[in-house]
C-alpha cells in the first residue's frame, strides 16, 4: 500500500509540474519593443551595435555617414538627452506584401539635459522584413 501513495504521490506531483510548462513563446521582438530598444539604445545605452541592430539597411547608411550616435541623434533627430523615458503607441499595421509590413510607431521621450526636463514626440516607420520588425524611418515633424 505504501508504494501506491508512493506513485499516486509522484504521478500528481509530475502531473504540477508539467502543467506549468507551456510551448515556447515567439521570443521575436514586437514593432513597438523595436522602437524602445532602438531609442534606448541611443540615449540610454549609448550602443551604436544595438542601434544598427534594429535598423533597416537604408536606416543603418543614414547612421553610419554620422560616425557616432551624439552626431546621430544631434543632426538627424534634432534631440539631444542625457537619458530617457520611453513611452509608445502604435499605429495601424499596413501589409505591404506576404513578406513585408509597416507600422508608424508615436513615442514620446521624455529626459534632462542642462538640468531642464525635456518632452519631444517622434513618429517613427518600422517594416516587417521576414518575421523581423526594424526601425527604417524616423518620420520629419
Amino acid at each position: 500500500m505504501p508504494n501506491f501513495f508512493s506513485r499516486l504521490f509522484l504521478l500528481i506531483f509530475s502531473m504540477f509540474i508539467l502543467s506549468g510548462c507551456s510551448p515556447e513563446e515567439d521570443k521575436t521582438a514586437k514593432e513597438v519593443d523595436v522602437v524602445v530598444i532602438f531609442f534606448d539604445a541611443i540615449y540610454n545605452q549609448k550602443d551604436l551595435n544595438k542601434v544598427l541592430a534594429v535598423s533597416s539597411i537604408k536606416l543603418q547608411q543614414k547612421i553610419k555617414k554620422y560616425r557616432t550616435l551624439s552626431n546621430f541623434s544631434r543632426r538627424l533627430l534634432q534631440l539631444s538627452f542625457d537619458s530617457v523615458t520611453i513611452a509608445t503607441q502604435k499605429s495601424a499595421i499596413q501589409v505591404i506584401d506576404n513578406y513585408n509590413e509597416q507600422a508608424t510607431i508615436t513615442v514620446m521621450l521624455t529626459g534632462p539635459r542642462n538640468d531642464r526636463v525635456y518632452k519631444d514626440v517622434r513618429r517613427v516607420n518600422v517594416i516587417k522584413q521576414g518575421n523581423i520588425w526594424l526601425v527604417d524611418e524616423i518620420l520629419a515633424d
